[in-house]
């Protein structure tokens, strides 16, 4: 729950507030592979924000976990104030290699409305996605909303695979994010979410036919292993590297962001420590060295661009201040507000430039040959990885300098723009 709890309700709040509550009737709610039961109390919740509550008639627990079974059935009690029934099962979903006596073999449902919530359940490689799928009622008598949820892989498709078992006319909640959102704790996470209305269709023999082929996948990982990066493409082997570096080096209260969205502005790693600033460090994945400046017959040069055989990008020293310039100029309204009268508020933040194409002596002469000067953006190479202490870089940096300018709502802001809270329904 203190692990995964926060990252679990935001996207069961994001597909629940999808479905069509003013229309329901007397509701029932299957929560497979239930764990603690947080897929169940968040939808509680928000039957309870829209006064539908009363309409919860039963919840159906199954989860193979005795210990967080009997949780569960705590917490739903306590969610729906005894309001409800609640049936526990202590079984197994279908699984490949599971004796079929300790694994669920049937179900029925017997309200108008029935939602199952599938949280966190269907990546898991054992479980037989056919056998799972066939244990949903075809019943014409009862409208079922199907709900998959779990982190986004992309070496993995087994919650598209379930969801085309039941051939949807269409999906409620589509969403397939490897950048998702960031807990009050500041940690990344991802989400593939899939939701639908089971029409009672004939399921789909081919898609049933291909799930019992692929039973076993690659491993799927979860939103703790930085692999995830990775895998969905989303960070460099390299970027995730130094993050991994540098978050083993930091105290409980500095904070490291992996590829934070900094309202539109993407970025490769951006560190927060209180009292002292802001420090964004952005990848460049390219051989600085196979790009050249042009100069005018004056020896000026022409622009901020640099320049190959069949290329133009923007220069790396650009990009950086302009990284830097949208925070003070766009991002932090605390800080454009105050930075009228006093330019220190510049030192605040402080821009890197990571290129793990070159070493950082290569780097610095390709910017000395160009007369380039970049006095407040600091350029680093691969060595950095090499590095036996990567404390020296961060002094170099001046991180563990303290700036009276960077104050708590400097701060707050920068986390709230990373990371917004939460707005309930009656919000």
């Amino acid at each position: 729950m203190a692990a995964y709890g926060e990252m679990h309700m935001i996207k069961c709040r994001t597909t629940f507030r999808n479905l069509p509550f003013e229309s329901f009737s007397n509701i029932e709610i299957f929560d497979w592979g239930c764990g603690q039961g947080m897929g169940s109390m968040c939808l509680v919740e928000m039957l309870r924000e829209r006064n539908k509550l009363h309409l919860l008639k039963k919840v159906t627990l199954i989860e193979p976990s005795e210990v967080a079974l009997n949780r569960a059935i705590i917490n739903i009690r306590k969610f729906t104030n005894n309001g409800c029934i609640i049936i526990p099962i202590n079984l197994y979903l279908p699984s490949i290699d599971i004796q079929s006596d300790r694994c669920v073999n049937g179900i029925s449902n017997q309200y108008p409305i029935t939602i199952h919530i599938f949280s966190n359940i269907l990546d898991v490689n054992n479980i037989n996605l056919s056998k799972l799928a066939k244990l949903i009622p075809n019943t014409v008598s009862t409208k079922q909303y199907i709900i998959c949820i779990g982190p986004k892989n992309a070496n993995s498709n087994r919650i598209q695979l379930f969801a085309k078992i039941f051939q949807p006319d269409k999906l409620l909640t589509n969403i397939d994010s490897a950048t998702f959102g960031i807990t009050t704790s500041n940690h990344n996470f991802s989400c593939k979410i899939l939701t639908f209305e089971y029409n009672n269709a004939p399921l789909s023999i081919s898609a049933l036919e291909y799930a019992n082929q692929n039973a076993t996948q690659t491993q799927v990982l979860d939103d703790y292993d930085s692999e995830l990066s990775i895998v969905n493409k989303i960070a460099s082997p390299d970027v995730v590297k130094l993050a991994k570096i540098i978050s083993e080096n930091l105290y409980s209260n500095e904070i490291l962001y992996c590829e934070p969205d900094i309202n539109g502005d993407k970025v490769s790693l951006a560190i927060l420590r209180p009292n002292t600033g802001i420090f964004i460090i952005q990848a460049f994945d390219y051989d600085i060295t196979q790009y050249f400046y042009k100069n005018d017959k004056n020896g000026k040069l022409v622009s901020d661009t640099l320049f190959s055989d069949n290329e133009e990008i923007c220069s790396p020293i650009s990009v950086l201040k302009t990284i830097k310039e949208h925070l003070i100029t766009l991002h932090l309204s605390s800080v454009a507000e105050r930075r009228i009268d006093r330019n220190s508020y510049w030192s605040i933040i402080t821009t890197i430039g990571f290129f793990p194409k070159n070493t950082t002596q290569q780097v610095n002469d390709f910017f000395e040959r160009y007369g380039i000067i970049h006095k407040y953006e600091l350029c680093i190479g691969i060595d950095i990885l090499n590095s036996t202490n990567i404390r020296n870089f961060l002094s170099k940096i001046s991180f563990f300098n303290s700036n009276s300018n960077f104050n708590s709502t400097i701060l707050n802001e920068f986390k709230n723009i990373i990371s917004p809270g939460w707005h309930f329904y009656k919000e």
